[in-house]
């Protein structure tokens, strides 16, 4: 969705709804201000985040491991990615260099989230402009993009769904190449 479609409006109700049902909040956003997210911490320096991202990653390890011993209780924790591409092309290697062919923390962390978090009950939410496989991080991993529930707002719902220009607030869900027009109105509302 274009800018000021509503991603980060949207994102924040989610945030809401999430917390109301225990989750545990991360916000990684790199153009944070204070009034975003309705005033909730957001960790914004490039660094800080790539740091967030190993802590994270170690979590999702450490959830592994225990649910491969029986344990099945985790702490819903649920992590917004605002500015994904952005967080993308600046994050550096795990190492903190910027060298190729080094897998940058940011793309692991998109792609072993996306493909295995949700077991383990961390969740990820990612805010982009785009639905394509290389601002993701994911070239090559075009499979992950079909697990994936888009939600298209302002223009880009329309384009895939003309009947969204009726809507106040164009929304449209993409799953399996099928659009579905969707109401964001209650979520806004929160």
């Amino acid at each position: 969705a274009e800018s000021q479609a509503g991603k980060s409006t949207l994102a924040m109700a989610l945030m809401n709804l999430r917390a109301r049902n225990g989750h545990q909040l991360i916000i990684l956003n790199p153009h944070a201000s204070p009034n975003s997210y309705g005033g909730l911490r957001q960790i914004q320096s490039y660094s800080d985040i790539q740091n967030a991202m190993q802590a994270l990653l170690a979590e999702l390890e450490q959830r592994k491991q225990q649910a491969s011993a029986g344990s099945q209780q985790f702490q819903p924790l649920t992590v917004v990615v605002d500015e994904t591409p952005d967080l993308l092309a600046r994050i550096a290697s795990e190492d903190g260099t910027r060298t190729v062919p080094k897998v940058p923390i940011a793309r692991r962390f998109v792609a072993e989230m996306l493909m295995q978090a949700a077991k383990y009950r961390m969740h990820v939410i990612l805010l982009t402009q785009s639905t394509q496989a290389k601002p993701l991080g994911l070239e090559g991993q075009l499979d992950v993009l079909d697990n994936l529930l888009w939600l298209a707002l302002g223009e880009r719902a329309i384009e895939e769904n003309a009947a969204a220009t009726n809507q106040h607030r164009p929304a449209v869900l993409l799953k399996n190449r099928q659009a579905f027009l969707a109401d964001i109105s209650p979520a806004l509302a929160l």
